[in-house]
């Protein structure tokens, strides 16, 4: 079993104990360190102290069962309030939320206007057997609320967003 596996394994079973999720586990040679990131969140979002919280449990059973004989620095941290959403899943859970998005292949929003990208509040997902198929975005056109139907196959990156 490789650092990652062995890590998540670890990460997830004392996230479990602080009522966390653990989204994402990496082991990254930043500037020359090792970093050995562990990416968790919760309902309503993760602070300071459950990351915290999370770190010195997570060090301490790394420091115990020693598997990892190179030098690095442990991160745990949240998601962020811009982080992309990978799985269906996670879209469908971002639904009322401000999102934005980038296309594969350009949609027409008018007659003769073409858009790449949008920014809106994700209003509605289409799914069959749990696997997205498209999703409905508000945008705001020239002060009118527009319902666009986006295809999950034409969507190249979704993130949320934070609306200003």
């Amino acid at each position: 079993m490789d650092i990652v596996s062995k890590a998540k394994a670890i990460a997830i079973k004392e996230a479990e104990k602080l009522n966390l999720i653990i989204e994402e586990v990496e082991w990254v040679k930043e500037s020359d360190y090792n970093i050995l990131r562990i990416i968790a969140d919760k309902d309503g979002g993760l602070d300071i102290n459950d990351a915290t919280n999370l770190n010195e449990r997570i060090s301490e059973v790394l420091d115990q069962e020693d598997f990892i004989s190179d030098e690095y620095m442990l991160e745990v941290s949240s998601p962020g309030a811009e982080r992309e959403l990978k799985q269906d899943s996670e879209i469908a859970a971002a639904i009322d939320e401000y999102v934005h998005i980038d296309f594969i292949n350009p949609i027409m929003i008018t007659k003769d206007a073409k858009i790449l990208d949008c920014e809106g509040y994700l209003s509605s997902v289409s799914k069959e057997d749990e696997k997205l198929l498209s999703m409905t975005v508000n945008i705001n056109i020239k002060g009118r609320i527009k319902k666009l139907e986006i295809e999950k196959q034409n969507i190249k990156f979704i993130r949320k967003a934070i609306k200003f």
